[in-house]
């Protein structure tokens, strides 16, 4: 796995990969991940990690954001000099994460878009995504 991978979506082999609390608590550790608020389509509270009055607030973001927009947003990154908040919207869910400072956003978003596929069911488990078909060689020809 590659350095700051190790708290990716991937479920771990025992975890239901259909309960969303239990993958919310899969996204990562307590030093990347402050809070996470799962809806569905209609705003309405699917799963929460951590704190949750943070789930009215991030409810407001998206509503504000999809207001500045006029339409829904497929995502978004609010960074201040405290903390970031990250949103992104499937088909059917939306997630919203807080993060300490200094995340990199498209890995974060890339891990958030991954699990609202999962959890979706567009797509299957990171794991299976990662999983090896063949070697990989490195460093020339096989």
């Amino acid at each position: 796995m590659a350095p700051g991978r190790e708290n990716s979506v991937a479920p771990s082999p025992n975890v239901d990969a259909t309960d969303p609390a239990t993958l919310l608590e899969d996204l990562g550790g307590a030093e990347r991940i402050h809070g996470a608020v799962l809806f569905d389509g209609r705003r309405a509270l699917v799963a929460v990690r951590g704190d949750e009055r943070f789930a009215a607030a991030a409810a407001s973001l998206l509503e504000v954001a999809d207001s500045a927009r006029g339409e829904p947003i497929s995502h978004a990154h609010v960074a201040t000099d405290t903390g970031e908040v990250f949103a992104v919207r499937g088909s059917e869910l939306a997630l919203v994460v807080s993060a300490p400072r200094f995340q990199l956003a498209s890995l974060m978003l890339l891990d958030m878009r991954a699990l609202v596929r999962q959890l979706e069911g567009t797509t299957p488990p990171r794991a299976d995504l990662l999983s090896e078909k063949e070697p990989v060689v490195s460093g020339g020809a096989r």
